[in-house]
């Protein structure tokens, strides 16, 4: 993943570089042969984690000492996760994401007390968030405090201090709470903070836009290197021709930044009124630019034709596509109980299709293109 901002923004608060023994510029780490998908994940996750760096860390703490009054800890965040992995945080996964090959969403084996294993769900961020350093430590402790209430654990290993704790029923709780805040905080920020990276990167794909944070400037006017301390601290522009300042720009919040949907824009054409039309407040039923959410009628066959060459291209890069997503998240849809009209959309569709086939030779027509060695060709009719 390379961000699109600009790189000069990089804040003096977390521009660490990571050790050298942390090995923040080596590439993605191998991860064991399991004998689960998830548990593959799994590892891979706790690996990066490893990796943390001392400006992740000094972000992080940052983060959960303010509980993120500041609109910043995000962003503080992510710059520490660039600084310290680099081009390698384009193997981290989008969260949420449960349809890729590269999932943020899996399940791994989990052994209960009694010996009864099941495949639960978790996460990438939940596991690489609890193996990170304060994450490890908050994992820890509870994992000590839990043990010391139990009269029947064994308590090997456990620190005095934490068994005077929970002598005290109280006082344990509510230190298990705390704890059990932070460790939400820590997995959230992680989450929320790659969330604005594959934002920007897919914002400033959309055809005459250009997303940056807004910088606190100098006494020249010019913009310095850090982030303004400001509730919309990010800038959508429209990009001047005259050196100029931008005259279409609008400020947003991280959360209404998130909010934006870029695909939906490169869908109308791109631009700058495109985009914000993805997240403008809808009435009565209506998408986010004010219309029914309908698709425009076809009635004509030229008409017809020009989206079902649209429809095949796009199949077609969804088949080809590294990751995978969007057709993981197809099959999904397809595979939803309420998917009845699809299903016979696709598969009547097949049906005309074949009949067309049949009766104008359509498959004897691709094959001779192929011998022709024709580039728009590639499967085996």
């Amino acid at each position: 993943m390379s961000f699109s901002f600009n790189t000069k923004a990089i804040l003096s608060s977390t521009a660490v570089h990571a050790p050298a023994s942390e090995g923040a510029t080596e590439s993605t780490p191998e991860v064991e042969n399991t004998s689960t998908e998830g548990e593959t994940f799994k590892a891979k996750a706790i690996a990066l984690a490893k990796k943390e760096s001392d400006g992740m860390a000094k972000a992080m703490s940052a983060v959960m000492q303010a509980k993120e009054d500041w609109q910043g800890g995000p962003i503080k965040v992510l710059f520490a996760l660039k600084d310290a992995y680099g081009e390698e945080l384009a193997s981290f996964p989008q969260p949420d994401d449960d349809t890729s090959n590269n999932p943020d969403k899996f399940k791994v084996e989990v052994v209960d007390t009694s010996g009864k294993s099941s495949m639960r769900p978790t996460t990438f961020y939940t596991v690489f968030a609890d193996n990170t350093r304060e994450g490890a430590a908050i994992v820890q402790e509870l994992e000590w405090l839990k043990r010391a209430s139990n009269s029947e654990a064994v308590k090997t290993g456990i620190p005095k201090e934490i068994m005077e704790l929970a002598e005290n029923p109280q006082a344990r709780l509510s230190r298990e709470n705390f704890l059990s805040g932070r460790r939400t905080t820590i997995r959230n920020s992680y989450k929320k903070a790659m969330a604005l990276g594959f934002q920007f990167e897919a914002v400033n794909g959309v055809s005459g836009v250009v997303a940056d944070f807004v910088y606190v400037p100098d006494k020249e006017g010019n913009d310095t290197a850090e982030i303004a301390n400001t509730t919309k601290p990010i800038i959508v522009y429209v990009p001047s021709t005259d050196g100029k300042p931008a005259k279409k720009y609008e400020l947003f919040s991280i959360g209404a930044f998130l909010k934006l949907n870029a695909k939906k824009a490169i869908e109308k054409g791109g631009g700058f009124a495109n985009l914000k039309s993805t997240v403008t407040r809808a009435t009565g039923g209506a998408t986010g630019n004010g219309q029914a959410n309908e698709v425009p009628p076809i009635k004509t066959v030229e008409t017809f034709l020009g989206r079902f060459v649209e429809v095949y291209r796009f199949m077609d890069e969804m088949q080809m596509a590294k990751d995978q997503k969007d057709i993981g998240q197809l099959y999904k849809l397809l595979n939803h109980k309420d998917a009845q009209e699809l299903v016979v959309s696709v598969v009547e569709m097949r049906n005309y299709l074949d009949d067309i086939d049949k009766e104008l030779s359509l498959s004897k027509k691709y094959t001779a293109l192929q011998a022709a060695g024709s580039d728009l060709t590639r499967k085996a009719a």
